[in-house]
């Protein structure tokens, strides 16, 4: 946890560029990029614990949920073929109020093959 709050520090101290207001229909700029790019970080090299818990202390940090910052945490769930995590986060979705988008899916997806567990998504249809 002390982890997650340091990285989430480097972000609060991100160049102000990084944490500029999204352009109108940039879904990705909704999210600051160094928090996306801490995300990608922890899908990259396996971390998906970290990547889960980073995302549910942003909003501590004045950083509150998107369709991207969600959608990395999927997929770091999904390299490590974490299914059930990637399914919570993806559900987390609409408890946040946000729509999910075809990355949400094919992350999802992505997770439910990696975990071999095809059965799975089929039942959730």
């Amino acid at each position: 946890m002390q982890v997650a709050d340091s990285l989430l520090a480097l972000v609060d101290q991100a160049p102000p560029s990084d944490l500029s207001a999204p352009e109108e229909g940039n879904e990705a700029a909704a999210a600051p990029s160094a928090l996306l790019a801490l995300l990608r970080a922890c899908r990259t090299t396996g971390q998906w614990q970290l990547a889960r818990l980073v995302l549910e202390m942003a909003p501590g940090h004045g950083f509150p949920p998107s369709v991207a910052t969600l959608n990395e945490a999927i997929a770091a769930c999904a390299a490590q073929g974490a299914a059930a995590e990637a399914q919570e986060i993806f559900d987390s979705l609409a408890a946040a109020g946000l729509e999910p988008d075809a990355g949400s899916y094919g992350n999802l997806l992505e997770a439910y093959h990696a975990a071999g567990q095809w059965v799975e998504v089929s039942a959730k249809q």
